[in-house]
């Protein structure tokens, strides 16, 4: 509507018939494949100064009404469905739960509003780790069972790398060193 009205000031003074046009026009333009203004009001388009054959507003050529609301449903239906497939409730906390908070002031400096969806709940990332919980105490007639370790970590000069997929594990722990030879550079040679 902005782009409209500055469009229809000519030679520094507002042009009521350039606006009355413009404003036409934006009526008869349809919105997001359903009908437009005028043709839900007046059940045709309009006839507006874009040049057309008489014969474009025959009856024939006008869909019908409930075409249009049937087309924009389904549209709607689909747009439900594309955003429902990722979407899902929050999990409720419990008490003692660990969480993730974002920040509530974004790289831009806009300010939000804090509330449950910018809490996650913590996952231990690496195995081995888990969060914190209550403390059990060892029985020492029973052991517990040891976990076994499939990327070889606490062994013995061992390291580990991940990428994708399975980790690899290298047993050398001393850097490595370059085998190029080494020469003095040729600006401090006499």
């Amino acid at each position: 509507m902005k782009k409209l009205i500055a469009g229809s000031w000519r030679k520094g003074s507002f042009d009521a018939n350039q606006f009355a046009k413009s404003l036409l026009l934006f009526r008869n333009a349809t919105r997001s494949g359903a009908a437009s203004p005028a043709q839900m009001f007046f059940n045709r388009p309009l006839r507006d100064a874009l040049p057309a054959h008489r014969r474009s507003y025959a009856p024939e050529w006008q869909q019908k009404a409930y075409i249009l609301e049937k087309r924009a449903r389904r549209a709607k239906d689909i747009q439900i469905e594309h955003y429902n497939r990722t979407a899902h409730a929050l999990q409720p906390f419990s008490i003692g739960d660990h969480v993730i908070v974002q920040h509530p002031i974004s790289k831009s400096g806009r300010l939000f509003r804090q509330n449950h969806r910018m809490l996650r709940k913590r996952v231990a990332v690496m195995p081995g780790n888990s969060t914190p919980g209550p403390s059990i105490q060892a029985d020492p007639n029973n052991p517990p069972p040891q976990e076994e370790n499939p990327f070889g970590l606490n062994q013995p000069n061992a390291t580990t790398r991940r990428t994708r997929g399975k980790a690899k594990v290298y047993t050398n722990l001393a850097p490595r060193r370059s085998t190029r030879k080494k020469e003095r550079p040729a600006r401090y040679s006499d």
